[in-house]
């Protein structure tokens, strides 16, 4: 949580490390903040998990429930519990990032990620509320999709490249065959949060509509 300007130089305050799935953690956190007022308060949970035990057939029931304690249940609740700091600041915008994956309309196979995809589907529809719930306190909620971003170095594989165990432990083959090909474009690191950076600075009460991709585009719920 950092009050900031986005276009201006950002100076971080400190370091407060909190787990969102447990409840005693966030209390502390907010306890630590000391009514501190956040101007803009950014979610960004996102557990994906290994793709194999997300497979029909094989699915892991003990990852499924923590994909939703961490990409659904915990920016709501930390949330709600840091709502009053929010309130207290100027700006007043909360940003939730989602994900492509959680976007019904836009599921086509191969069908993969069946715990990540669900959750993601359960925070958007989560966020839908809080945005309609918050809305007579000119208070901004907005749902971010940051995009394709490369966080591991899938740009660096060529398509003749053979693919690195630890990618497949991640993401599944079929996937990382597309995203050499360039069937699935990727995004880097820059790309994406400098795009979200304007979109933030620039959003209001009246921004339209609540679930965009990194550069405002709208996406398909």
């Amino acid at each position: 949580m950092i009050s900031m300007s986005l276009q201006k130089q950002i100076v971080i305050k400190s370091i407060i490390a909190a787990d969102i799935t447990q409840e005693e953690s966030i209390n502390n956190l907010s306890a630590e903040l000391n009514n501190q007022p956040i101007d803009i308060l950014i979610n960004n949970a996102a557990y994906l998990g290994p793709p194999d035990p997300q497979k029909f057939g094989a699915i892991d029931y003990e990852m499924f429930t923590r994909s939703f304690e961490v990409n659904a249940i915990g920016p709501i609740r930390i949330t709600e519990r840091l709502i009053d700091n929010v309130r207290s600041s100027d700006t007043k915008k909360i940003i939730f990032l989602g994900s492509a994956a959680g976007s019904i309309a836009q599921i086509t196979p191969p069908v993969t990620l069946y715990s990540y995809r669900s959750s993601k589907a359960a925070l958007h529809l989560a966020v839908h509320n809080l945005y309609h719930e918050l809305m007579s306190e000119n208070i901004m909620v907005s749902l971010i999709n940051p995009g394709l971003v490369d966080t591991r170095g899938f740009l660096d594989l060529k398509p003749e490249d053979p693919i690195p165990e630890e990618l497949t432990k991640m993401v599944p083959e079929t996937l990382i065959r597309m995203i050499q090909e360039g069937k699935i474009p990727m995004i880097t690191t820059y790309e994406s949060v400098t795009k979200m950076m304007s979109y933030i600075e620039e959003l209001t009460i009246e921004t339209k509509p609540l679930f965009v991709n990194c550069d405002g585009t709208p996406m398909p719920w």
